[in-house]
């Protein structure tokens, strides 16, 4: 954040990690006596790594990831002593995370040079790895970079920067007050992940404040991070107009650029004025892009993670492509399609059939919102939630989610009265985590169609991300009174809303609205009016219900019956057998008490 100070504190934990109840994503790749998480997915190069802020994991990336993915090889990590990486000796100083990075990326045989991408105070470490590395690196991109990191030194808050060593060092050990209190859940932006990875966060979160002593921690880090800084001004401002020469340099910031900010305070170099160092890296390169994200929070990967795609896809295409990032919008209009995520411009979910084009499937259902699995000629497949095709859509009826806000925003302007726009554009707003916006909007729709059962089922389901478990339930039972108008032909809506209800029932974090007898029913009367509804998904429902009840042997008991129902794909399988070992962990743990 700009102009302000970002006081970061370095964690010193202690002891093994460990896996816990959570075992990592990735892998635990040995470095030489101990092991970092590395997690990586897709295919290509060149390969993106993902650089985390401080205190941060590697799954803060999740809305990010999977979609480079589409694109090229991308790998997230935790340092040294974060996540499920073991401890290190000199923790979160630039030297060690450096060094380790390197030793981690060559033990795990990922091939370079490396797209890094720092968010926060990661943007020091993939500097200081392009330093260290120069052949290593194929481009730099920076995401709200912190420069502005303070320390209370005697009382008064000051730049690290700004400060001798001697200051640094003056405020350590730090007072048992900087602890604080034990984290009990996942604000914002971290509940923006879905709630899965939001327990898996608060675990490792909870297990850092066990482990951290404030007594115990020493000023290395600021140290380095100090010296580091001061190193990058004494490279840039003697008079090296461009360090890393045409190295492709993206900056995605909440601000304006320095050329920007140089206009306004008449500075001949922002990046050399000491009241504001650390702006200016867009003028590292020749080859370089500014990206404003505009209304965004401090962790731009997860308030706009499509910004942050749409970034490193541009990037990654103008390495592969040997072309300088201002060339590379066009290199994406032509072949960046997949992994994108689009919406409908028109219908409410269908798609063509895979077999059959003159038909229209509704395996897609009532998701307006879906990526790109793959493309041919205008055709563009939509991936299913099971990692498949669920069929194809023509290029002219989808716009791309990233574009889609501002679209729907003209063509409301025009036609305030079009409920459906209105509609459209929520689902934007929900896919992008802005969630204000898309109540406002699912609710705007509402009132302007009131009579139509999906709007209910959308904002039902909007309610229920947001845990509003009884606006939820309630606009369920609304859907289920009316007739559905606009709903794909064929879909049974109100066996999706009953399905809808169960999982409410039985998994709102609010116990006194969470009913397992409520959810059991819901989901017999859904698998009564669609048979469909049985089988392997019926199970994993039901299991979900009695788990919540607290019947965990029934739970494990439907689990394994929607294992061994064949012909699941293996991505939903992948998730049955780890939901289905967390009940008997759980069971377990309840039989040892």
């Amino acid at each position: 954040m700009r102009r302000s100070l970002v006081t970061l504190l370095v964690v010193a934990v202690g002891g093994l990690p460990g896996q816990g109840p959570y075992p990592p994503p990735g892998r635990l790749v040995d470095i030489g006596g101990r092991r970092l998480h590395l997690n990586c997915s897709g295919r290509g190069t060149p390969v993106v790594i993902l650089v985390a802020g401080g205190g941060a994991f590697s799954i803060d990336w999740a809305l990010v990831q999977p979609h480079v993915a589409g694109t090229t090889r991308v790998c997230s990590y935790d340092r040294a002593g974060l996540g499920w990486s073991d401890p290190g000796p000199a923790e979160e100083t630039v030297q060690e995370t450096v060094a380790d990075l390197h030793r981690l990326l060559q033990a795990a045989h990922e091939p370079g040079p490396y797209v890094l991408v720092g968010a926060s105070i990661g943007g020091i470490y993939i500097r200081g790895y392009q330093h260290a590395f120069p052949h290593d690196v194929a481009g730099l991109v920076f995401a709200n970079s912190s420069h502005h990191v303070g320390i209370l030194v005697r009382g008064n808050p000051g730049l690290i920067w700004n400060l001798s060593e001697d200051d640094v060092r003056s405020a350590f050990p730090l007072p048992a007050s900087a602890k604080g209190p034990a984290p009990t859940h996942e604000g914002d932006p971290f509940d923006r992940l879905p709630p899965d990875l939001q327990a898996v966060r608060l675990w490792l979160d909870r297990r850092l404040w066990e482990k951290w002593d404030p007594a115990n921690t020493g000023p290395e880090s600021m140290l380095s991070w100090r010296k580091e800084f001061l190193r990058e001004l004494e490279e840039q401002c003697p008079g090296l107009e461009h360090p890393l020469d045409r190295l492709p340099v993206a900056v995605l910031s909440s601000d304006a650029s320095a050329s920007e900010l140089a206009r306004q305070h008449k500075l001949d170099h922002p990046f050399c004025d000491r009241s504001d160092a650390g702006e200016g890296l867009e003028l590292l390169s020749t080859n370089a892009m500014y990206v404003v994200a505009a209304g965004s929070g401090h962790e731009i990967h997860l308030y706009q993670p499509d910004l942050v795609t749409r970034t490193l896809e541009r990037i990654v295409l103008a390495v592969r492509n040997r072309i300088p990032l201002s060339q590379s919008v066009g290199a994406i209009a032509d072949s960046a399609w997949v992994g994108q995520r689009v919406i409908m411009l028109k219908g409410m979910g269908e798609v063509h059939s895979p077999s059959d084009s003159t038909r229209l499937a509704t395996a897609v259902g009532i998701n307006l919102v879906a990526p790109i699995s793959r493309r041919e000629g205008r055709r563009l497949w939509i991936m299913s939630t099971s990692g498949g095709d669920s069929g194809w859509v023509d290029s002219v009826d989808v716009l791309r989610l990233a574009d889609a806000i501002p679209y729907f925003t003209r063509l409301i302007e025009r036609q305030p009265d079009n409920w459906d726009t209105y509609l459209r554009r929520a689902e934007a707003e929900h896919a992008l985590n802005q969630r204000d916006a898309a109540t406002a909007d699912y609710s705007k729709a509402i009132e302007l169609h009131p009579a139509e059962a999906f709007l209910y089922l959308r904002r039902g389901r909007h309610y229920n991300t947001l845990r509003a478990c009884d606006r939820a339930l309630s606009d369920f039972a609304r859907a289920i009174t009316l007739a559905p108008t606009s709903a794909p032909q064929g879909y049974n809506l109100v066996v999706e809303l009953y399905s809808l209800e169960s999982s409410v029932y039985s998994g709102c974090p609010d116990s006194a609205r969470r009913d397992p007898r409520k959810a059991i029913d819901a989901i017999q009367r859904a698998v009564a009016l669609d048979s469909s509804r049985g089988g392997a998904r019926g199970f994993v429902i039901l299991a979900g219900a009695y788990a919540s009840g607290g019947d965990l042997a029934k739970a494990i008991k439907l689990m394994k019956q929607a294992l061994a129902v064949p012909g699941a794909a293996p991505s939903y399988r992948k998730d049955w057998q780890r939901q289905l070992e967390e009940y008997q962990r759980a069971l377990a743990a309840r039989k040892r008490e």
